[in-house]
């Protein structure tokens, strides 16, 4: 038997000591579920390109805003602004259509405005895709946050439908990690 041991068990191989012993008097531990930096829902108006417009749910005040021509995706919206279609909205909440960008010089996205370092050393993205396309024939990026050559943070399918994740560390002598899907799943249009 030895001494009081204070941490978290998730099962029998998934867990961590924090402390051994008890706290020293008039401190504590505590332990929680850290809350998400950004949400962001769409459940708004007609994009104007208004810096902030694209607001975020989280409360954390990171608004994002529209670059070039993404447009609300509401039902029924009809607004001259609205570039995308105006069919169903998202499974969970509303959703925005991003045209093709078929070149860099003009890149239609929304920019979260949110830095990987702002992230930290752990974080989780994740989104709905419903592409207008079968997958496949073409590269398309779904997100990147690269903001230095050579230091890479995106998602992307490749002509073979593929996903590919790639994220380069911030070490002097930088590490590149990319992740790339077995196989080259069937994915129809508007799935």
């Amino acid at each position: 038997m030895g001494g009081a041991q204070i941490g978290w068990q998730l099962t029998t191989t998934d867990l961590m000591v924090v402390q051994a012993a008890l706290p020293a008097n008039n401190t504590g531990l505590r332990f929680f579920i850290p809350g998400n930096l950004a949400e962001y829902r769409f459940d708004l108006g007609a994009l104007s390109g208004a810096a902030g417009e694209v607001l975020n749910s989280s409360g954390n005040g990171l608004n994002g805003t529209r670059i070039n021509s993404p447009s609300n995706n509401n039902k029924g919206h009809t607004s001259s602004n609205n570039k995308g279609h105006t069919t169903s909205s998202g499974k969970v909440c509303q959703a925005v259509a991003i045209p093709s960008n078929n070149n860099l010089n003009q890149i239609d996205a929304i920019d979260t405005g949110i830095l990987p370092a702002a992230i930290g050393a752990n974080g989780a993205i994740d989104f709905w895709y419903k592409s207008t396309q079968a997958w496949g024939g073409a590269n398309v990026v779904l997100f990147d946050a690269t903001t230095t050559s050579g230091r890479n943070f995106y998602l992307a399918y490749a002509s073979n439908a593929r996903l590919r994740f790639v994220v380069t560390d911030n070490a002097a002598l930088p590490h590149t990690i990319t992740l790339v899907q077995s196989g080259s799943p069937s994915v129809a249009a508007g799935i």
